[in-house]
């Protein structure tokens, strides 16, 4: 297990996305660190969900801290490799392989209430050496009551399985 204050401490910055989000990493972890308390506690809240669900498709949730002095959330999550689909050229038989997988991945949205809410190719991270596919950034996902919730990750423009699969992967 990681020790989520080691983690946080001594973790140098690597990315700023926008004003109010940051990224570090280390060999461990991914913390993301948001200025908006309330959004970073229920991106958190839903990782934390998923992986208590065993949700095979997304980092694994680590830990949540705010920082009172500093007014931020930082989200502590598994470390994946791989690399967004909108940076990558993809075989053949990667595409038929991630287009199946998209579906079993939206099969078990529907199967834990979670829509995510912005699927696209920056969402959507692909490991060429493992074949494993991760959809992350949950910052929009929202609970579900009923099926109708999650038709937007299927075709909700100008993301959604349906887009990627006839702009990308068909």
């Amino acid at each position: 297990m990681i020790d989520l204050s080691s983690a946080i401490k001594f973790v140098p910055k690597t990315q700023t996305v926008n004003q109010d989000r940051f990224y570090y990493t280390n060999d461990a972890c991914f913390i993301k660190e948001d200025t908006n308390i309330e959004r970073g506690l229920y991106e958190a809240k839903i990782l934390k969900f998923l992986t208590n669900n065993d949700f095979i498709y997304s980092p694994k949730y680590i830990g949540s801290h705010i920082d009172h002095d500093k007014k931020v959330h930082r989200l502590v999550m598994e470390k994946l490799s791989g690399e967004t689909l909108e940076n990558l050229v993809l075989s053949d038989s990667d595409k038929r392989r991630i287009a199946g997988e998209l579906f079993c991945l939206y099969g078990k949205l529907i199967g834990v209430n979670i829509s995510h809410g912005d699927i696209n190719e920056s969402n959507l991270l692909f490991n060429v050496n493992t074949k494993e596919l991760k959809l992350i950034d949950f910052e929009k996902a929202s609970y579900c009551k009923s099926i109708t919730d999650h038709s937007n990750d299927l075709s909700g423009p100008p993301w959604g399985i349906i887009h990627l699969l006839r702009t990308r992967l068909l």
